[in-house]
């Protein structure tokens, strides 16, 4: 269980250069949830073909190029959102527009989906301010 821990932190780091590949880590979470410290685990068809998948993305993209990104602070934002999400729900929030949006997953939604409902409360946020922030 450690290992896997361990294994599944350390892709989940090197993830923050390749976000678009956070789903691979899907299954090795389902896999890991709920076991004890000294459960023995074992790797399975699905695991190894997210790691696959994920191998072979990794070799042909270029990730995020931070020393080609454009930086600016928070306070020289036109809109400046906050987003979350959880199992039970996600949202966002602007604080200049005094404005929130909150949705209930559906029930019984798998904590193992958490990384789909996250970017869903990102993408709502952008189309909200897409829509109503003034250009």
């Amino acid at each position: 269980m450690k290992e896997w821990q361990q294994i599944a932190g350390w892709i989940n780091w090197a993830l923050n250069v390749y976000p678009l590949l956070q789903t691979a880590l899907n299954n090795i979470y389902a896999k890991i949830r709920g076991k004890g410290q000294d459960a023995r685990i074992w790797a399975n068809k699905a695991i190894k073909e997210d790691l696959e998948w994920a191998r072979k993305k990794v070799s042909v993209s270029d990730g995020v190029l931070l020393l080609k990104s454009l930086s600016w602070e928070v306070n020289e934002g036109t809109c400046v959102m906050e987003t979350n999400a959880c199992p039970e729900g996600m949202a966002f929030w602007c604080q200049v527009m005094k404005k929130g949006f909150a949705l209930s997953t559906p029930p019984g939604t798998p904590a193992n989906q958490i990384i789909f409902y996250e970017a869903l409360a990102v993408l709502s946020a952008l189309c909200n301010a897409h829509l109503t922030w003034p250009s």
